[in-house]
């Protein structure tokens, strides 16, 4: 087993990563564990339809897509449906637009590498959707075990991808063991999705590395 894969698991094998990217484990040293991923161009349309469904995955929820559609005929009567949608549905930055992209890929490519869930779709609670969002871009655990792992991570575009990328990755994230910023704002989020047990679990966490 890699060091890549005891931290983030084994490169996907039965969905669109396993498909669209090849991967390579390369060599570690203390500071560096870095996994390259390269695209099979092949496969780019159907990453391209995967990653449309994501997006709206992760900034809106099926109960607001759900109210979208019922009201949709009465609306485009009444209004302009255009007004209607806009600063409901994001993005028209293309900057944001970038950013949010990659968060969702990083979040989706991990989540399946280690086989944890996405609780909370944090781009959901953006109270301003053309701009990027604050906090961890990446939060997640062991739900059978809260204490066993935790991931957080950042994601950031490049155009072309440097050491200084890299270096802003590690600044951002600061050089000591922490719990994630956003813990609590996601054990806030659970409680209210009725996931009290859940919610609790963190809380403890906290209370005990606090």
């Amino acid at each position: 087993m890699t060091e890549q894969e005891k931290r983030i698991g084994t490169h996907p094998t039965s969905d669109i990563f396993s498909t669209w990217l090849n991967h390579e484990d390369l060599a570690t040293t203390d500071a560096k564990k870095h996994r390259k991923l390269s695209e099979n161009p092949s496969e780019r349309g159907n990453a391209i339809e995967t990653l449309a469904r994501w997006i709206i995955q992760h900034h809106v929820s099926d109960k607001d897509i759900a109210a979208l559609v019922k009201r949709k005929n009465d609306i485009a009567i009444k209004y302009d449906f255009k007004k209607y949608l806009k600063g409901k549905l994001p993005v028209k930055n293309k900057e944001t637009q970038k950013g949010n992209a990659s968060e969702i890929l990083f979040c989706e490519y991990i989540k399946t590498a280690v086989g944890f869930d996405s609780f909370i779709f944090r781009l959901r609670y953006n109270p301003n959707v053309e701009q990027s969002m604050k906090g961890d871009d990446l939060l997640l655990f062991d739900t059978s075990n809260i204490d066993n792992k935790i991931i957080v991570g950042e994601s950031k575009f490049r155009g072309k991808p440097d050491k200084s990328a890299i270096e802003e990755i590690l600044a951002s994230m600061g050089g000591e063991v922490r719990l994630p910023i956003s813990m609590s704002f996601v054990e806030s989020r659970l409680r209210d999705m009725g996931q009290d047990e859940l919610s609790d679990n963190l809380a403890d966490l906290q209370i005990k590395t606090g």
